[in-house]
């Protein structure tokens, strides 16, 4: 049985939409999430501030021998 949030019949407008776009972008996936924007993209997402907080998670611990050494700037 599917969960409840999860559609088991496809709404005909919303796929002519869906096809739409697709022919917009000459069927190149890609290019028709990019088109889309938003959330698909992390448009709104501050990297930045992220890998602040990544590299000062990091701060003062070692990388184990075994694996090459982290290089923040080439991420």
């Amino acid at each position: 049985m599917p969960s409840a949030g999860i559609p088991t019949t496809l709404d005909p407008h919303r796929a002519w939409l869906n096809s739409a776009g697709l022919l917009r972008c000459d069927f190149h996936h890609g290019d028709f999430v990019r088109w889309l924007g938003g959330e698909y993209v992390n448009q709104g997402r501050d990297f930045n501030a992220e890998w602040d907080i990544i590299e000062k998670t990091m701060d003062g611990k070692t990388v184990p021998k075994e694996y090459p050494p982290v290089k923040f700037d080439m991420a």
